[in-house]
């Protein structure tokens, strides 16, 4: 039989891992909305 606390304990790691990746992927679109941001800004000043 499996006990209440290892329940709670899975749920508590899983939520952790998720969250984890979460923010992960923020970082990301962070990270890819400042190389797409950059390119457009070099792009603006190359035309002026």
């Amino acid at each position: 039989m499996i006990s209440m606390s290892n329940v709670l304990v899975n749920v508590q790691i899983y939520n952790m891992k998720l969250n984890h990746a979460k923010i992960q992927n923020f970082q990301q679109n962070i990270e890819g909305w400042k190389l797409v941001s950059e390119s457009n800004i070099g792009k603006m000043l190359t035309f002026s």
